[in-house]
């Protein structure tokens, strides 16, 4: 045996024996170097076969899923992750979860915020400061105290509020969304489910935002950009060599910004929803240039459909998979449609968005329930002072708190043992039947095996405070009303108006997630699914 290995070492190249030397001394000096000694009163360090990197190199081999291993194999409501010298608290209790985002003070959002967003878009200096820039007065009210970030939460959250310029944009959303629907008659026709979704929704966000002229209008190929950004966004974010690194989110962040340029040259900003106008406002007061402005608008194409796509995606094929699901949507949908005036060529009904949430509780329940399966990225945030948590867990100076999305979302003490399925009936009260499959259609209904979800106030109180798909505290999502109206107003006009089935005739295949990258929101399916679509009988 010990030939075999001394031959096998002297037949490697000189300069692999010399990087795999370097690799084992590296490895071994691993354990020479100091360790850093937590507080007691910190939370429990988690344990790693290799220290000082263990932890990362599972992060980056495990991606978002390592939180979750984590959570199984040393379970604690909070734990200390040591990389390096940086600490990383995990909290995976609702509880602490929520008292970290009311601790806004201390453990704050906006740093980190602030500084992903910058290199993410690549702005240069000048760029930078503005974002980054404390508090001085107001260029048009010299008495007030802002910075541009001030004025954008102010303008975002003003914009993207419940009111009439939301129910304006929404409008134009789910028109742009609807026109393509309607070229879908009353013959099969084959799809690629998540491709298709992802191109028209794409191109309805663009008009929406941006109006009828737009660069994604004037070219397609930035539809794939948009997802070329999306996939590179943490290794665009690392701001590391990232025209090798991250070659296509580079290029897809360099080809779209010379084309809102011409947007702006082009006077079109008039068009433009009353949110892209107010941010272009915000951004004009505070000095950013048309150019720092193009460079941020891919982010904003971005944020629009990068979360939108895998939610509807996932929804439609949870319901389609569902005949049970779909006759008890149909017959609530009922209630919220009326006959629109026509045109002579086929049936015309409107949906009334205002009332979706009032007298549509199961359609309610299957979106928030497609966000807890499909919405499984983390909240991040930095400390800025050391922090006592719950009177009980010591949070250090300079850590980073996370707070993983899918680990909360998905935890059988709080959803119970069906948590990994899509259940929308859990949302329901009580007295709602539990959710059927397919299988289960025809069988009577145990009452023992009712679902207990909403049996006790405190459970409830607890999935509620697990139930975080757009963040919490004071950096809750602008736009989570926006993706409501948006979400299920689509999926309604779906399932009321046509038909979905597999590609060969069967019930809709819903396919496996694919692994949840750092840095993603969403989870996107493993690969697409085939299904042919058409009109319902009497819609043609």
């Amino acid at each position: 045996m010990s030939s075999f290995l001394l031959s096998s070492w002297n037949s490697l190249s000189t300069s692999s024996a010399v990087a795999i030397g370097l690799a084992t001394a590296l490895v071994a000096s691993l354990w020479l170097i100091p360790r850093e000694k937590l507080d007691p009163r910190e939370p429990p360090l988690a344990y790693s076969r290799i220290p000082l990197v263990g932890h990362m190199i599972n992060l980056l081999w495990y991606q978002n899923s390592y939180f979750s291993i984590l959570h199984k194999t040393q379970p604690s409501p909070i734990t200390t992750l040591l990389i390096l010298r940086q600490r990383i608290y995990i909290i995976s209790s609702p509880t602490l979860a929520q008292l970290a985002f009311r601790t806004s003070k201390t453990i704050d959002f906006e740093i980190i915020k602030q500084h992903a967003s910058c290199k993410a878009i690549a702005f240069d200096q000048h760029g930078w400061d503005i974002i980054n820039s404390p508090l001085l007065p107001d260029p048009e009210n010299p008495s007030r105290m802002a910075n541009y970030m001030m004025d954008l939460h102010t303008e975002m959250y003003g914009a993207l509020a419940q009111g009439p310029a939301l129910l304006q944009t929404n409008k134009k959303v789910l028109n742009c969304l609807v026109r393509s629907l309607n070229e879908i008659g009353d013959v099969w026709e084959g799809k690629k489910m998540f491709e298709w979704l992802r191109g028209f929704y794409t191109t309805a966000s663009a008009e929406a935002l941006y109006g009828v002229e737009n660069p994604v209008k004037w070219n397609e190929k930035f539809i794939q950009m948009v997802w070329d950004f999306e996939n590179d966004l943490g290794l665009l974010v690392l701001d590391t060599y990232p025209s090798l690194i991250a070659r296509k989110g580079h290029t897809a962040r360099s080809t779209v910004t010379p084309a809102f340029e011409k947007y702006y040259a082009q006077g079109l900003l008039k068009n433009a929803s009353a949110f892209v106008q107010g941010r272009a406002r915000c951004a004009r007061k505070w000095g950013l240039t048309t150019n720092e402005m193009s460079k941020a608008e891919i982010s904003i194409l971005f944020a629009a459909v990068t979360n939108t796509v895998p939610n509807v995606f996932y929804m439609l094929c949870w319901i389609f998979s569902n005949p049970s699901l779909v006759r008890k949507l149909r017959e609530e949908i009922e209630g919220i449609v009326r006959p629109g005036k026509g045109n002579g060529e086929g049936k015309e009904v409107v949906l009334d968005i205002e009332n979706l949430r009032e007298k549509c509780p199961l359609l309610t329940a299957s979106f928030h329930e497609s966000l807890r399966l499909v919405k499984t990225g983390f909240s991040i945030r930095t400390v800025l002072e050391d922090t006592l948590l719950a009177d009980t867990y010591l949070l250090k100076k300079g850590a980073i708190v996370q707070i993983p999305t899918g680990v909360l979302q998905s935890d059988t003490a709080t959803w119970g043992p069906d948590a990994e399925k899509f259940n929308p009936y859990r949302w329901m009260p009580a007295q709602s039947p539990p959710y059927l499959t397919q299988t289960q259609e025809t069988q009577p209904l145990d009452n023992d095996k009712r679902s207990d979800v909403f049996k006790s106030k405190e459970h409830r109180k607890s999935q509620n405070a697990a139930f975080i798909p757009f963040g919490g505290g004071k950096n809750l999502c602008p736009g989570r009303h926006l993706a409501f109206n948006e979400i299920a107003a689509f999926v309604a006009v779906v399932v009321y108006g046509f038909e979905i089935e597999g590609k060969d005739g069967g019930l809709v295949r819903v396919p496996r997630m694919a692994v949840n990258r750092l840095g993603d929101g969403s989870t996107s399916p493993k690969g697409d699914v085939g299904v042919r679509i058409r009109r319902r009988e009497g819609f043609e």
